[in-house]
């Protein structure tokens, strides 16, 4: 067995990602334990940080949270690393009518330091899109950069 490369296990993560973005959110809301997760990372995100705060979202897949924080009035940047499922979030945001709130952008967790310039009160990442980085260290000090001082993760 070969040793797969950090480029090729990010390429295929893509294209697996890619391939189940349209029934993605349909499959997680028919599995009691995946709303049971989704629920405690929203309620632990909505403790730590006021509405109106500013949130990264870390793999938001369809949207599902990012749509749900910009409906309670936070202001969200979302990223995915798969370009399907970027798409599938940005029609699910505006069908929601909360667009002003939430931009989603194409863009690996892995790829933090080429988002434009800003600074979060908190970052989440729901359902385990930390596990698809090839480099947890290193995300974990381009997270770090993007939070302000005193800011949380929430994963």
């Amino acid at each position: 067995m070969g040793v797969v490369r950090p480029e090729q296990a990010l390429l295929e993560t893509q294209r697996a990602f890619d391939g189940v973005a349209a029934g993605y959110d349909r499959s997680n809301t028919e599995n009691r334990t995946l709303c049971d997760m989704r629920d405690r990372v929203r309620q632990t995100v909505a403790a730590a940080v006021a509405p109106e705060s500013h949130l990264l979202d870390l793999g938001c897949g369809p949207g599902s949270d990012t749509m749900h924080f910009a409906a309670r009035g936070y202001r969200v940047t979302a990223i995915d690393w798969s370009p399907v499922m970027v798409r599938e979030a940005q029609w699910r945001i505006a069908a929601a009518g909360v667009s002003r709130l939430a931009d989603v952008l194409h863009l690996g967790i892995h790829e933090l330091d080429r988002l434009p310039p800003a600074r979060f009160d908190a970052a989440y990442s729901n359902f385990g899109p930390l596990n698809c980085v090839p480099d947890l260290r290193e995300s974990a000090r381009l997270i770090g950069d993007r939070l302000r001082r005193g800011g949380v993760l929430v994963a």
